[in-house]
């Protein structure tokens, strides 16, 4: 007989176990999911467009929660913050129940359909815990998922800023070299010289323009880096379908609303030499 119970116990606890492990997952996805959604919405990308494997998503998050130790911190207090606020709103929603059920006494419609919950029926008895099972449930569930989008949500809008500001990025420095027909708007490495005069523009007449004028003129008059004013130019992503995603990081007095100019360079892979730094390097003298 205890060979029995002790076989019958097995398949609970691993299926307790599975679920733990389930849950677990779901939540690491939810909140990694979210995290990038907030850090590629800062720079106008869509989430949607960018090819990262669903098991990445099941790792960010504990960047997330532990990389840092205020991330630490936040998670230990997000932990402490959960059950208070569950245990308040399940205090709150049995309050105005009883509120409801005074309520009914004094009504007499509310009176007689109270008298017929009240009546000794097992199949409504269990009806109810059933609610009342559900409704805690509900309550813990919103609760996780709120607390979840928030803290990713901020903790994602919070890393794209600071990578964006030159002085706190951890981008790489990009630099880019590329066939001059699929670099309209980069400067002519023939004419780069360290006088300061302005390049002229190309010939462009085997290219069309749709939308600000502008702004193609600001991303050409910018396309070298200046780390004395602290625009630098980092690679935000490289897609394995060839699109490349730049940005000009920001200076550090940039206002909290501003956002960094973003490039997105298509079939990059094609006849393309990127280099990469840590740092922007130092001039030769």
């Amino acid at each position: 007989m205890a060979a029995e119970s002790g076989s019958d116990n097995s398949p609970r606890v691993l299926g307790g176990f599975a679920s733990i492990l389930s849950l677990l997952g779901i939540t690491l996805f939810f909140s990694g999911w979210i995290y990038r959604w907030a850090y590629f919405a800062y720079y106008s990308l869509n989430l949607n467009d960018q090819s990262f494997t669903a098991q990445s998503y099941l790792i960010v998050p504990i960047q997330i929660y532990f990389g840092t130790l205020s991330g630490m911190l936040k998670t230990i207090l997000l932990l402490l913050l959960l059950p208070l606020l569950i245990t308040t709103t399940l205090a709150v929603l049995r309050r105005l129940a009883a509120v409801w059920a005074a309520l009914a006494h004094r009504l007499p419609r509310l009176r007689q359909l109270l008298v017929l919950q009240e009546a000794p029926d097992t199949r409504l008895s269990e009806s109810r815990r059933f609610l009342a099972s559900l409704l805690d449930e509900l309550v813990i569930v919103a609760w996780v998922l709120i607390l979840l989008f928030w803290f990713s949500q901020h903790q994602g809008y919070q890393d794209a800023r600071r990578d964006a500001i030159e002085t706190t990025s951890t981008l790489p420095v990009v630099s880019l070299v590329l066939p001059q027909r699929d670099g309209v708007l980069a400067q002519d490495l023939r004419q780069l010289n360290d006088s300061g005069e302005p390049i002229p523009d190309p010939p462009l007449a085997n290219h069309v323009l749709i939308g600000d004028l502008e702004l193609a003129r600001e991303v050409r008059n910018s396309s070298l880096s200046d780390p004395s004013t602290k625009q630098v130019w980092r690679l935000l992503n490289q897609e394995p379908t060839g699109w490349l995603y730049m940005i000009r990081t920001l200076p550090p007095d940039a206002k909290a609303n501003e956002r960094p100019l973003l490039l997105a360079v298509p079939n990059a892979k094609r006849s393309q030499t990127l280099v990469l730094a840590p740092t922007p390097p130092e001039p030769v003298a």
